[in-house]
């Protein structure tokens, strides 16, 4: 027989029990069409064609966009914005160092106001206490009615001065009453108020110093909410700004002491010291670790051998690296000090190996080892003596330094370890319990700044280096920032010329940047956006890059334990922690670092131009790749470049008919309605901030009282105002609240079945969400950021065309059809049902059980043989014939018929794809197998409705965003304590951890009717599949499993997995900022100050003999 008739012979006998082939296509249409009927009846779709067409359709103007003239413009804004921040940090170190000048660094006695002596110690602190009383921005809130000279000048906080202290500080100490002088001088007050005249969009100021003490500007009162849980953590000395500034960039190589002696709390100990470490690091500084007891070896080795610039996914990565070995065995610490020393020699040859694939595996700073050991038996003096500094032609040169960190309860001196950190121009410190665990990890930075400070004097502040942090998140809930810092010189009487008396900065809001460009330039589409990237290749800002819940830092919340009337010798009690937990303490980045090559695509073009914004090589050049094109420009006297990023021919669409200017929104108690971050007003209205603080509820509600206010017309608020009229009649058609009854308490309008009916939305091209109803919707704040909208996402609704998407998770179906314009078929919006999991399968039963097309399905002996199932083209079915499968909730293919789904597969008929979410914070992370029914997995009830229409969204319109954000926020809904009214209550969170997680995805590869037969396991199964026209759905006609062969699980990995950090470590090319490298020592550096007990000149053989003395009993 020819091979052509055999598909016809297979099709002709599979549907034996059928007329023919075409009554089932026949009876595949008519249902559609009743299915269609449906969703436009439950939806009201008629009603927003009707708004639509009034006040959207035809009226749209398409404009092409110049991403190299647009990229050009941006360019030019942020670097004239960020160049006014630079000038405005310069007069505040300038005025910082003047105005430090007359005061004492190390004073006898303090003057009061009228220059008097206080000597007695009572009368001075209670002198300085008033002072600070009245300054502190943590009192703000109860001095509405102070009348003192300081607050009634008539002058709101925006225009006056503040201070801030850190919770440990003791208010009459020496050093912070001294902080308080010198920051409080005329000129830095001049300064500060000048700055703000020379640049109104200067956020905020500040100088930090030393004791902890914060000099702010303007002085807005310092949050803490709930006061009576909330935990005041905030001290400048630990703010990345701070930290940066002090010292160059460092490499630092971690020497931990694994023997049997430091088994429990001393290893404890050194975990939290090196957590604490890590976190006074950036991405320009470089990390390595070292294990020893009687042996040594790399603490990543299988992981990655050598240093690793200091990125979030690295600190986490020899973080978890340390819990792989327990302490055993005896220290010896010489071969292992001669191991670390020789490992720096080894990461700089291997630095010139791979430069031009990844850059410097150095950051060309500072080199130094980090020791903690609870114990030195055996004195390194032979290796010391080979690497200790040497006076070469009168310089001493500084290769490597050594700090010491004696560790353990009660451990105390240890006389090797003070003799090797001083005698290797390092620092000495002892932590003996956890409350030194804090103050110690800044022991370091004092001896690094030396030669940064000397090498500063005489130098203008013009002409020393501005740090530009990366993105963090604002301790007082400003969302993500930038800041722009540099340390101010100890100018002050009898002060030490080779430390810093503080830092000063300048905040840039991330919001700031993106608002340079807004909505004019690029429209709503997602033709294009904009983005930027720092020195090592990480993002700033991107659509796509996600930033925590907005939220306080610098804070620990206690598990309700009211610390308001607390005693100090009450015990504070706290919840567990997980990541989130440690990131508003500060103990990990408050913003994970990520590289561009993690949220756009990794491909040769992309590699390229990420070099380029590395190297900051850009001009402007097109860098095409495939069907998207990129224009990259450097912004001069900063690490950052920026990027616009598009489709071939993108286009930015405008409403030119007027006449909806001035729509009134709908109030309702039954609709809520949401707006994206946008700039509205010609530029008078920024929302964009509110990305990061608060949900597109909030947004648009804030929006209405621009409105109200009056609002100036341009290209982007004229089509909200379309917008908002064109979904009134819809929204207006469900009803407000029946009398004294609440949303909750109204029912459905006539004809909607709550058994059925979950709720109905619309999104515009505006990125305007309507949606009822609104008493479904009380949790949606605390959860979700509505996504900016990016080319894939629109690219993806423009596809679907008229058809109707239709997806399916545990707890909902999400059916959406799209609106388009009638002249350019120019995606307006897209209206959707959220309808109960079974909807489908009992809607489909109901129209074709008693239908003849379908005999094939319900026929009695036919069921017995085959099955139908109703599958979507993500490969998740929602109806089936088959009984015992009868679907209540939505399932998988891959979990409800593995073989055959593996079969389609391995003919392509079924296409996997792999996305990573690189910024995941789940549970899954902290599991070897994350494979799962997702599908069938059920997540809290109460999220129902939202979180399908997210699954939904991300899955057919709207970009992957809306998934990643809701799945990284679902966990932490109940991990916080909660204050309502006077009661709190408590939830111990889900201990989410950070990962990057691969979801793996299919789609079916069909266009037409196909039917074939497939040998499974030696079981002979025919198959026909129909694709539905106008709906994203297919008829799957399949054969049963043959009697006796055992059900076996698929070959393909359907859910999330979890990616190992190590796979991820890639050769990524970094930009040192200092290419020639950085000053590690100045030949005025006094080392004398190396934190032992014995000056560093005592010679070895008196440092023996003391260590002796300590053994001696007396007799």
């Amino acid at each position: 027989m020819h091979l052509l008739a055999w598909p016809l012979l297979l099709f002709l006998v599979f549907f034996a029990q059928s007329s023919n082939a075409s009554t089932l296509v026949k009876g595949v249409t008519q249902f559609e069409q009743d299915l269609h009927g449906e969703f436009d009846r439950l939806s009201k779709i008629g009603l927003l064609r009707q708004g639509f067409e009034k006040y959207v359709d035809g009226k749209l103007e398409i404009q092409p966009i110049n991403v190299q003239e647009v990229a050009r413009e941006y360019r030019d804004n942020i670097a004239a914005f960020l160049d006014k921040k630079v000038q405005a940090l310069q007069r505040l170190v300038k005025a910082a160092e003047n105005g430090a000048r007359p005061y004492s660094h190390i004073r006898q006695h303090v003057e009061d106001d009228e220059n008097k002596p206080l000597q007695d110690g009572r009368e001075y602190c209670k002198h300085h206490k008033q002072r600070i009383a009245q300054l502190n921005v943590k009192n703000q809130r109860s001095r509405q009615n102070d009348t003192s000279e300081l607050y009634d000048r008539g002058k709101d906080w925006t225009r006056r001065w503040g201070i801030h202290i850190n919770i440990e500080a003791y208010l009459c100490d020496n050093a912070v009453l001294r902080d308080l002088e010198w920051t409080g001088s005329i000129e830095l007050e001049q300064t500060f108020k000048e700055n703000v005249r020379e640049d109104e969009d200067l956020h905020r100021q500040y100088v930090g110093t030393m004791s902890g003490l914060t000099r702010l500007f303007p002085a807005k009162p310092w949050i803490l909410d709930p006061p009576q849980i909330t935990i005041d953590l905030f001290d400048p000395r630990y703010r990345p700004w701070f930290m940066g500034a002090e010292t160059a960039p460092k490499d630092i190589l971690f020497l931990i002491d694994y023997s049997g002696s430091v088994k429990g709390q001393t290893m404890r100990l050194i975990s939290l010291t090196i957590r604490q470490l890590l976190a006074t690091l950036t991405p320009n500084d470089f990390i390595s670790a070292i294990w020893y007891n009687s042996r040594s070896g790399l603490v990543m080795h299988g992981c990655f051998d050598g240093f690793l610039p200091a990125t979030t996914r690295n600190k986490r990565i020899l973080s978890d690296y340390m819990k792989v070995r327990s302490p055993e065995e005896q220290a010896l610490l010489p071969p292992a000090l001669n191991y670390s020393f020789w490992e720096f020699k080894q990461g700089r040859s291997d630095g010139k190996n791979l430069f031009e694939q990844r850059g410097p595996v150095s950051s060309g700073g500072h080199r130094m080892i980090m020791l903690l050991t609870d114990g030195i038996e055996e004195w390194p003096t032979q290796v010391v003596a080979e690497h200790a500094p040497r006076n070469i032609n009168g310089t001493v040169d500084i290769d490597v330094r050594v700090f010491g960190f004696a560790m353990g309860y009660g451990t105390g001196f240890i006389p090797a370890l003070e003799w090797l950190s001083c005698t290797m121009r390092g620092y000495y410190a002892v932590v003996d319990s956890v409350s030194d665990v804090k103050l110690q990890s800044r022991a370091y930075i004092p001896v690094l700044s030396r030669p940064l400070a000397l090498s500063y004097k005489g130098v203008p502040v013009q002409k020393r280096e501005t740090i530009w942090t990366g993105p963090y998140m604002d301790a007082q809930g400003d969302g993500a920032t930038l800041t722009l810092s540099m340390a101010v010189l100890n100018t002050m009487r009898n002060g030490s010329s080779q430390e810093f008396i503080g830092v000063a900065g300048v905040d840039v809001r991330v919001s700031q940047l993106t608002a340079l460009l807004g909505d004019k330039k690029l429209g709503d589409n997602g033709d294009a956006y904009a983005f930027a990237v720092d020195n090592n290749g990480l993002v700033l800002f991107h659509p796509k890059f996600k930033h925590p819940k907005a939220d306080l830092h610098a804070i620990r919340r206690t598990a309700c334990y009211d610390i308001t009337p607390r005693a100090r010798s009450e015990k504070v009690l706290f919840g567990t922690s997980d990541d989130r937990v440690l990131r508003l303490m500060g103990l990990l980045d408050s913003i994970s670092t990520t590289d561009l090559t993690e949220i756009e695509p990794n491909t040769p073009v992309v590699r390229r131009l990420r070099r380029a914004m590395v190297e900051q090589t850009c001009d402007g050049s097109i860098f095409q790749d495939r069907d998207k094109q990129y224009s990259c420009f450097s912004l001069p006297g900063t690490p950052y470049s920026i990027a616009v990023a598009s489709l071939d021919d993108p286009k930015l669409v405008t409403l030119t008919d007027k006449a909806s200017v001035g729509a009134t929104p709908v109030d309702s108690e039954m609709i809520q309605q949401f707006l994206a971050p946008k700039i509205l007003c010609n530029g008078n209205v920024d929302l964009t901030s509110s990305h990061d603080t608060i949900d597109g509820r909030a947004r648009f509600d804030q929006f209405v009282e621009e409105m109200k206010e009056g609002c100036e017309s341009d290209s982007a608020t004229d089509l909200l105002f379309a917008d908002i009229n064109a979904v009134r009649n819809w929204s207006v058609s469900w009803g407000n609240v029946r009398g004294n009854d609440t949303c909750d308490e109204t029912p459905l309008p006539v004809g909607y079945d709550s058994a059925v009916f979950l709720s109905a939305f619309v999104q515009t091209a505006g990125r305007i969400t309507t949606a009822y109803p609104k008493c479904g919707l009380y949790f949606l704040p605390e959860q979700v950021r509505w996504p900016l909208a990016d080319s894939e996402s629109f690219s993806r609704a423009r596809l679907m065309g008229e058809q109707m998407s239709i997806t399916g998770t545990y707890d909902a179906l999400t059916l959406s059809k799209a609106l388009f314009d009638s002249k350019h078929h120019e995606l307006m919006a897209v209206a959707g049902l959220q309808l109960t999991p079974g909807f489908v399968d009992e809607f489909w039963r109901k129209k074709t059980a008693k239908q003849p097309f379908w005999s094939i399905c319900w026929d009695a002996s036919s069921k017995r043989k085959r099955a139908c199932h109703l599958i979507t083209a993500d490969a998740t079915v929602i109806a089936s014939s088959d009984d015992e499968a009868k679907l209540k909730r939505p399932r998988h293919f891959g979990y409800l018929d593995p073989m055959v789904f593996d079969a389609f597969i391995n003919k392509n008929m079924l296409v996997e794809s792999k996305r990573l979410e690189y910024q995941a914070i789940s549970r899954m992370c902290d599991r070897n197998d994350q494979s799962k029914d997702t599908v069938n997995s059920s997540p809290k009830q109460q999220l129902t409705i939202w979180s399908n229409l997210v699954n939904a969204l991300s899955s057919v319109l709207w970009l992957e965003v809306w998934s990643v954000v809701w799945s990284t926020t679902i966990g932490f809904a109940s991990g916080q304590p909660v204050m309502t009214g006077a009661t709190c209550e408590y939830v111990p969170p889900e201990m989410a951890k950070t990962c990057t997680l691969e979801h793996h995805q299919f789609k079916f590869n069909i266009t037409t009717d196909t039917s074939g037969r497939m040998d499974i396991a030696n079981c002979q199964r025919s198959f026909t599949i129909i694709p539905f026209n106008r709906s994203s759905l297919y008829l799957l006609i399949v054969d049963s499993l043959c009697e006796g062969l055992p059900r076996r699980k698929s070959n393909f990995t359907i859910g999330p997995k979890k990616v190992e950090d190590c796979e991820q470590i890639g050769s990524m090319r970094r930009r040192n900022l200092s290419p020639n490298g950085y000053l590690r020592f100045h030949p005025m550096e006094d080392h004398t100050e190396c934190g032992g007990a014995l000056a560093l000149g005592a010679s070895l053989p008196l440092l023996l003999l003391s260590s002796l003395l300590l053994f001696v009993r007396p007799r």
